[in-house]
């Protein structure tokens, strides 16, 4: 049965994952040309993993972001692809902008949540949410 969370007990936090789109291998084969400065053999190799500029970077970063946080038990909502959520005795959801993810949730379960996706990705962690997508969060805990 899920607990009933109150306001007092409810935290934010926000995360920068580095480098993200480096995360994920090509599904496709890519060709690159090498630069003239920098040749080796005929000139042309072949991409392996994703790179920041690459048409399919952001969609390969989705997926491995959706796979990851699949394992560690969270569903991505059907109304918005951007959020998932774990329901099992506490409430927690990851909401996702591009690079960016904010982790909601019971302290010690965001703390958990954070320490499962430190284990896939090397993140930067940014404390308390403050500002996501141009929002300015304010929380005044007092009232």
């Amino acid at each position: 049965m899920l607990k009933k969370i109150t306001r007092d007990e409810l935290e934010l936090d926000q995360s920068d994952v580095i480098s993200a789109f480096l995360n994920g291998d090509i599904d496709t084969m890519v060709f690159l040309r090498q630069p003239d400065s920098f040749t080796i053999g005929i000139g042309i190799c072949i991409l392996h993993q994703s790179i920041y500029g690459l048409c399919q970077a952001a969609r390969i970063w989705y997926g491995v972001v959706n796979e990851t946080l699949v394992v560690i038990g969270f569903r991505r909502l059907f109304a918005d692809q951007a959020v998932w959520v774990k329901i099992d005795s506490d409430f927690q959801c990851v909401i996702g902008h591009v690079d960016d993810l904010l982790t909601g949730g019971k302290h010690a379960r965001v703390d958990e949540t954070k320490a499962a996706l430190q284990e896939r990705f090397k993140l930067k962690d940014l404390g308390p949410a403050n500002v996501f997508v141009g929002l300015h969060i304010v929380r005044n805990r007092a009232n």
